[in-house]
C-alpha cells in the first residue's frame, strides 16, 4: 500500500464502528456512515448487510449478519464468520461513536481526492520542499 495512503486509512477505526453497531444494533439509527466509507473490502460488505438489513427493519445483531452474509452468498466477501464474530471484539466506546464516523467520513474524501489527483491534467507527485531550504 502506498505510504501516504496508509495515512487514509484505519482498521481499527473501521472495526470499532462495526463491531458497536454489531453490539448495539440500535446505534445504526445514529449511523452517519455509509458501506463506501469503508476501506477494507471485508468491512464494506459487512457494512453492506447491515444497511440492506435496517433498511428491511431488521436490527443488524450478530446472528442476523452472518444469516445474511451467508443467505446472499457474501460470507467469504465479509471475512468469514470467525471474522465477523471478531470484530464485535473491536474497542468500542459509545461516547466516540459519532467523532469515530466523522474521522472515517473524513479519511474517505481524502482517499477520494488523493485517488483523484494523478487524473487532473498535468498533476505530478512531487516531493515536498525541504524546509531547511527556505531562506
Amino acid at each position: 500500500m502506498d505510504e501516504n495512503l496508509q495515512l487514509l486509512v484505519n482498521v481499527d477505526l473501521e472495526n470499532s464502528i462495526i463491531g458497536g453497531i454489531l453490539k448495539f444494533p440500535e446505534l445504526m439509527e445514529k449511523c452517519l456512515v455509509k458501506s463506501d466509507y469503508f476501506y477494507y473490502t471485508n468491512n464494506k460488505v459487512i457494512m453492506r448487510i447491515m444497511e440492506n438489513l435496517y433498511k428491511e427493519g431488521i436490527k443488524p445483531e450478530l446472528i442476523a449478519v452472518i444469516n445474511k452474509a451467508v443467505e446472499s452468498k457474501q460470507l467469504e466477501n465479509a471475512g468469514g464468520y470467525k471474522y465477523i464474530q471478531e470484530i464485535t471484539n473491536s474497542e468500542f466506546s459509545p461516547i466516540t461513536f459519532e467523532q469515530n464516523q466523522r474521522l472515517l467520513l473524513s479519511k474517505f474524501q481524502k482517499r477520494e481526492a488523493y485517488e483523484l489527483l494523478p487524473k487532473i491534467e498535468g498533476y505530478t507527485r512531487r516531493q515536498r520542499p525541504d524546509a531547511s531550504r527556505r531562506s
